[in-house]
């Protein structure tokens, strides 16, 4: 009789952060007390559902797949009732139940969210009748409540009405929540449990005992923890009941607990186990949606290889490919899927959405790259079919696909169009507590601060980097054991031993552990009719999002389809359709592809030798900013090694710089071997009697076999494997399961020994493949990565301007404002860089106010007649002007109020004259078009006006900039301003504190104000009843008293300038203003023109640091050398990074003028300037100090610098 019990309403790791009783435990929890049968009840999320299913499978256990609903009250009506929400526990006991459950909580996801899927009556009434067993969950249940506030009379209704639809299939729910747990004032649980208990006697209903688990029995002292990890507070400030006890009880328990009281609700828990049938969750074969177009793959792949092999010698062993493909592929039913897949391509291409080269697996299909879903030809590359799919293990093909980051919303909107709003949804992501994320969770819970540089965040870089170096390539999976985290912190000597075993006892716990749900960054399912017919969904941020992650789409056998949106490919798009408007010439992405698939010697005629030699020197000096794949530190340290010269030699280089290779020093043996022009290489790790064959199967990698491939092929030419075979071993030797790893050799030696190989170097080779296979890489996605990183590298060292116009507008949507300085600096490495504005040619815009929302290009050969090849090569011939999106705040709501703004203007007076009368200005703010003139949107456009008075458009605005910060207006000026107001202002007086104030009620900014004031006042006159201003009357106005407002201004700034020639002091008074207002308009980060501030400031610049250092060390700068033992030195740079290093000595990470372009300068700083300085990147500092006699730097003093104060 004890066995009796099944556990009905249990919360699983999947409510995140609140249940703590992890799936496979729970079902060896129920293997070891001898459970036929087990449920988990999640809040409002089904997640559970697969991994639960696939678990108790395995175990013979029987799922019972439900979820605690939330719901409206089912006997109020009217608003009262839906906005109250309760707890509602349902278990499908069917298939079809299962099916109605996923809709109903579906439906209370999409239909009706009010910060919960609430589930309503109506709903109930569709779905709550199908196979599905209700019972009233726990004292947030509706009844619970009702019997609580004493209304019985309600308690009854709600139970009348739930057995009026459910008949059978309702229990009221009782819950053992601890002796002491006081669900109201005055009321313990079991109190209510009584009262429940008495209520179901009463109107015949039948009662369940549950104990609403959310740990393990013993796990609660750390349960308080979990919750404060989601509350981001501490253990000590929860404020959970301690009365309350939801652990998980066993069978044996229950029945002591409550055998004499209520045995008939601990029965009914099994009676209802046994009622709920097992059932399969996974389709039978994958759901392909039914394609709204009739083409056969094979027709279609045959037509399209001609093209492609048009110019190949080896055509028949295309075709012969080409063949074996598509038979294998009909015979596992895949057509419709590929087809599915190219129709998705296809409509991105002729709809100028730019697609990239490949991801993946699927670049080792010719099928993929004959229908254009890739790029990379297979056969040229040595590329393996089987490693995407293989024959000898049937599973879905998974084809990832890039696009332009910028239009993957129209891919999707695209999928829906054709298979159904409902039919494509994105798919859900678990974020799981890697090491790093528990044992600052621990150390915060704990009471630790865990801020940059504090004791908390010391220890966990301090364990997570010990343990990190142990577990090799990947982090461990599951939960970390206590003993290694305690030798992994036994040399940490800030926190005593007991409370450094407290705080790694509470990470082992949290470990693993699903912190937050997310959407995946690319996963999408396609499941026609609707989704929810195989899969729950929810809300998240207002989107709809598939329950499931991609693992459990895979188990159903649903379509799903990883479709990423790249920003290097709109990049790329962008800098390629610039590049068009200047040489017809330039290569388009396919045509580089086109010639990296050419046969060795072969001549492109669309991509000339000397463009492809540019690109690889770029690469080769490590300038990599921007090239896809090749732009962290650590590549372009790499990139200088290695000095790629080839597409085989970028791929392998992409393959290496991974976490795996790295830790196993894989990496540095190459690099060795490189240096070593390959004299020595890893086919030396071989026996004697297979060196030959492993050469010619890793000549692409200099005898290491470092890709998947590798492996697969040695197997198949050692050991007579077949391709689906090695694939399957390489996967085996992946996972280094010693069981499995011994049966494997023994299989791969006697294989081997049958092909006349000796015993030992079989196994000998083994070995060595099994280390190798461990950190290999799949050479189909490493090689079409290195497609696009040399395309973006083409563009970059060929069409430069271009596509820094483009990588700087991309960089803008993708990082913060203050991170901007790095890429306009490196930027201004190569071309001047321009503020935003309008472009003129011969003297009148060239360009609309749309056009110049994006960062575009001029052209400038100073006058030279250059050939446009030429024009390429020299940075000189090129400006980049910084599209609108740069200006602060000007977002796209704001844009979109200007773009109506004529570029039909020659002076101030007609802009003036524009906002003032004509019906399209009227709209536009003039605070807007004020800050676009201060940030020299206008300077080309009115620059004739400027010059006709000897004056540069940046002296006009520096000498406004001038008259707001002076104290006192210049002489004259008080009259030209009282002119112009006297026109419309009542009561105006010729004083200059007066007109001042006025200034300052409608501004700060000197221009602004009175530009704002002139142009609202003017709309104002043509608006009056009485005495309204004439369209004549507005235009002499404008070339009246504000015309001599302007002229005078005009001789103003010629003054400055003719004073400034002699006056170094005014000069650089004048030019931190303009970078002040910079600032003011473009935010930290995008500043142009600071240099010009600060190069007097400084001896060196942080770029030139250790050139300067050993040209100071050996003689050969002896005026530095003389000032370095005087005074000392001033280095300068903007703040790249403040870090703490491996001994916790704190680092700052200065980069000078040209960005990432050049390395950092590198300084120890105290733990004062640590603080003070990192939270400031991009700000800049001077450093003063002095090298020493052995060449060490040593430092006095840090003054960070702001031109907005220094103004």
């Amino acid at each position: 009789m004890s066995s009796a019990f099944i556990p009905l309403h249990v919360h699983s790791e999947y409510s995140s952060l609140d249940g703590a009783i992890l799936i496979s435990k729970y079902v060896q929890w129920a293997c070891e007390h001898n459970l036929p049968a087990i449920a988990v009840t999640d809040h409002g999320m089904m997640s559970s559902a697969v991994p639960l299913k696939r678990k108790c499978d395995e175990a013979g256990i029987k799922p019972i797949m439900g979820c605690e609903l939330y719901a409206e009250s089912f006997i109020k009506t009217g608003d009262s009732g839906a906005k109250d929400i309760y707890h509602l526990l349902a278990l499908p006991l069917t298939k079809k139940g299962f099916q109605a459950l996923v809709k109903l909580l579906s439906r209370s996801h999409k239909d009706n969210f009010y910060k919960k899927p609430r589930v309503s009556w109506d709903m109930m009434e569709e779905f709550g009748s199908e196979d599905i067993f209700f019972s009233t969950a726990c004292v947030q249940g509706e009844l619970s409540q009702l019997v609580l506030s004493g209304d019985m009379q309600g308690a009854v209704s709600f139970v009348e009405k739930m057995k009026g639809l459910l008949k059978q299939r309702f229990a009221i729910e009782m819950v053992d929540a601890g002796e002491d747990f006081y669900v109201d004032h005055g009321m313990t649980q079991y109190q209510l449990n009584q009262k429940l208990y008495d209520l179901a006697g009463a109107c015949g209903v039948r009662t369940v005992m549950t104990t609403d688990s959310h740990y393990f029995s013993g796990d609660r002292s750390w349960y308080d923890a979990l919750l404060a990890a989601q509350m981001k507070t501490t253990i000590d400030d929860v404020g959970w009941d301690a009365g309350i006890d939801l652990s998980l009880r066993s069978p044996d328990e229950m029945w002591t607990r409550w055998g004499n009281i209520y045995p008939d609700a601990l029965q009914n828990t099994a009676d209802i186990a046994s009622m709920a049938e097992t059932f399969p969750l996974a389709l039978d074969k994958p759901l392909l949606p039914k394609l709204k177009f009739s083409v056969s793959l094979r027709d279609l792949a045959f037509k399209e290889i001609e093209r492609k092999i048009a110019g190949k010698r080896n055509k028949e062993e295309y075709r012969e490919r080409l063949g074996m493909e598509i038979d294998i592929i009909s015979r596992m039913g895949y057509e419709d899927y590929f087809l599915m897949v190219w129709d998705t391509v296809n409509w991105a291409r002729q709809n100028g959405i730019f697609v990239g080269p490949g991801r993946g697996s699927a670049a080792g299909s010719l099928l993929a790259y004959v229908l254009g879903i890739t790029q990379v030809d297979p056969l040229r590359h040595g590329l393996l079919f089987e490693r995407f799919l293989n024959p000898e293990r049937v599973s879905m093909p998974d084809i990832d696909l890039d696009f332009e980051d910028v239009h993957r919303d129209r891919i999707i909107e695209h999928l829906k169009d054709q298979y159904g709003d409902n039919s494509v949804i994105p798919i859900a992501n678990y974020t799981r507590m890697h090491l790093k994320a528990a044992l600052r969770d621990a150390m915060r819970v704990s009471g630790y601060d865990v801020g940059p540089g504090s004791i908390g965040d010391s220890f966990v870089k301090y364990v997570s980097s010990a343990l990190e170096e142990e577990a090799g390539e990947e982090e461990k999976d599951g939960e970390w054991d206590l003993d290694s985290l305690l030798s992994a912190a036994s040399g940490f000597r800030g926190i005593d031993s007991g409370r450094k075993e407290e705080v790694l006892s509470l990470t082992v716990k949290l470990s693993n552990r699903i912190r937050n749900y997310s959407k995946h960054a690319c996963g999408v399912v396609i499941a026609p009719p609707d989704v929810t017919e195989y899969a729950p969904v929810y809300r998240l941020n207002g989107e709809i999002v598939c329950q499931y992650n991609m693992d459990s789409i895979d188990y159903l056998n649903l379509i799903k389809l990883d479709i990423l949106g790249l920003s290097t490919l709109s990049v790329v798009k962008r800098a390629y359709e610039q590049a068009l408007e200047f040489d017809k010439s330039t290569p388009s992405p396919e045509d580089i592809y086109e010639y990296l698939n050419q046969e060795y010697g072969a001549v492109s005629y669309k991509v000339k030798m000397d463009t492809v030699d540019r690109a690889y020197m770029l690469l080769q000096d490590g300038d990599s900013t921007g090239v896809f794949q090749m732009y962290s530190p650590g590549m372009r340290k790499l990139l200088k090694q290695l000095r790629p010269d080839g597409i085989d030699a970028l791929s392998v280089l992409i393959a290496l710089f991974r976490p795996g290779p790295l830790k196993a020093k894989i990496t540095e043996s190459f690099v060795e071997s490189h240096k070593s022009s390959g004299q020595q290489d890893s086919g030396m790790l071989f026996p004697p009697s297979v060196r030959r064959v492993i050469r010619s199967i890793t000549k692409d990698s200099n005898g290491f076999p470092i890709y998947q491939e590798h492996v697969m092929k040695i197997a198949r030419e050692v050991a007579g494997y077949s391709l689906g075979e090695a694939d399957l071993l390489r996967r085996a030797m992946g996972k280094k399961k010693a069981d499995l790893m011994k049966t494997m050799e023994e299989t791969f030696v006697q294989k081997a020994a049958d092909k006349g190989y000796p015993k030992q170097d079989a196994a000998e080779t083994f070995g060595v493949l099994k280390h190798f296979a461990g950190y290999g890489f799949n050479k189909s996605h490493s090689m079409a990565y290195a497609f696009l990183a040399f395309a973006t590298a083409w563009y970059k060292a060929n069409r430069s301007p271009v596509f820094w116009s483009a990588l700087l507008d991309s960089k803008l949507r993708q990082v913060k404002r203050d991170s901007l300085g790095t890429y306009i600096r490196e930027a201004k490495g190569w071309h001047k860089v321009l503020p935003p504005m309008i472009m003129t040619r011969n003297g009148s815009a060239a360009d609309s106010i749309k056009d110049a929302q994006y960062t575009r290009v001029i052209k400038d050969t100073g006058g030279f007649d250059l050939s446009i090849e030429d024009t390429w090569k020299s940075g000189q011939c090129w400006k980049i002007c910084l599209g609108m999106h740069f200006m602060k705040g000007f977002a796209e709501g704001k844009l979109s109020k200007i773009e109506a703004l004529s570029n039909d203007l020659s002076s101030l007076e007609d802009l003036t004259e524009f906002l003032a009368l004509d019906p399209l200005g009227a709209e536009i703010p003039p605070k807007y078009i004020a800050s676009l003139f201060m940030g020299g949107f206008f300077d080309l456009m009115f620059a004739p006006q400027y010059e006709s008075f000897g004056v540069k458009p940046l002296t006009f605005r520096a000498a406004l900039l001038k008259i707001g910060a002076g104290r006192e207006f210049p002489h004259g000026l008080c009259d030209r301003l009282y002119d112009v107001f006297a026109g419309f202002k009542k009561g105006i007086q010729r004083d200059e504190r007066w007109i001042r104030d006025t200034l300052r009620k409608e501004s700060e900014d000197f221009f602004t104000a009175v530009f704002s004031l002139v142009v609202s006042k003017l709309r104002s006159r043509t608006r009056l009843k009485r005495n309204i201003w004439s369209e004549d009357d507005v235009r002499g106005y404008i070339r009246g008293p504000f015309r001599s407002l302007v002229e005078y201004i005009l001789d103003y700034a010629r003054f400055l300038s003719a004073e400034s020639k002699r006056d170094k002091d005014l000069t650089f008074k004048l030019k931190t203003l303009l970078c002040a207002q910079e600032h003011e308009l473009f935010g930290d980060g995008i500043l142009i023109s600071e240099d010009m501030v600060f190069k007097n400031m400084i001896d060196i610049w942080a770029e030139d640091f250790y050139r300067i250092r050993r040209q100071i060390m050996s003689g050969q700068r002896q005026d530095l050398q003389e000032l370095n033992r005087s005074v000392g030195l001033k280095v300068g740079g903007y703040i790249l990074k403040v870090f703490p290093n491996a001994d916790d000595r704190k680092i700052l990470a200065l980069e000078g003028r040209f960005g990432s372009k050049y390395s950092p300068a590198f300084f120890f700083i105290d733990d004062e300037n640590y603080y003070a300085l990192k939270d400031f990147l991009g700000r800049f500092v001077v450093v003063s100090g002095s090298f020493n006699n052995a060449g060490e730097w040593i430092t006095k003093d840090i003054s960070p610098y702001l031109v907005t104060k220094m103004s």
